[in-house]
């Protein structure tokens, strides 16, 4: 559906970023958006390893594989393991098996330093303006996917009151602007290039601040 509501873009950071990509049925997302925050900080020109950063995040809290990571265990892990490049260590698409652990001898990695905080979405825009990507921790439903379309952009609906099978996810947060004076932030997924649009929407400061729990972005060491 097409909307006549005018947008005004402020800032879009997507573009120092490479194609989306996607997570598949393992609960990564969080590794991911952190990964996406890490390649727009060192601007390496190739992908890093999401698989790396989730090792050692779920190492770091003590939990198994199919947990999901958390937003402290990854901020110590992006600061104290680093992170490899993907042509080191692939992602793995299925839950790994017993024997899941990175490979040894690794040429280079990358530190950053995770700050983890409340949500502030003035915080946010800020430090988008200094040229670092939020990752937001948020609760979702099915309304995470549903979108109209304005000016080329997908726009997400505001969520109603938390559905029961609401659940836990992580995006990263690389622009912001206005709708009708209403403030909106730009996510980027990990869900491929077929949600929203070529795998980015916009969600509204509403949505934001209802649905967010935690922020964290990356700086170097």
């Amino acid at each position: 559906m097409r909307s006549t509501r005018l947008m005004h873009i402020s800032l879009d950071l997507s573009g120092r970023l490479g194609p989306v990509r996607d997570q598949g049925l393992r609960p990564t997302c969080l590794a991911f958006a952190t990964t996406s925050a890490h390649e727009a900080l060192h601007v390496v020109g190739e992908p890093l390893s999401p698989e790396w950063l989730y090792y050692h995040a779920v190492k770091i809290a003590g939990d198994p594989p199919e947990a999901g990571s958390k937003l402290g265990p990854t901020a110590t892990a992006v600061r104290v393991n680093g992170q490899a490049f993907e042509a080191h260590w692939s992602y793995q698409q299925f839950v790994p098996s017993a024997g899941w652990q990175p490979p040894s001898g690794l040429p280079h990695l990358l530190h950053a330093t995770g700050h983890v905080s409340v949500i502030d979405f003035h915080e946010i825009c800020m430090r988008l303006d200094e040229g670092h990507p939020s990752v937001l921790a948020c609760r979702i439903d099915r309304t995470f996917d549903q979108w109209q379309v304005i000016r080329g952009e997908a726009v997400l609906s505001d969520a109603p009151p938390p559905y029961s099978d609401d659940s836990a996810h992580a995006v990263l947060a690389v622009g912001y602007g206005h709708i009708s004076g209403t403030r909106f932030l730009k996510v980027r997924n990990s869900w491929g290039n077929c949600w929203g649009i070529d795998g980015y929407a916009w969600v509204s400061e509403k949505y934001v601040v209802a649905r967010t729990y935690g922020a964290m972005f990356l700086e170097e060491l």
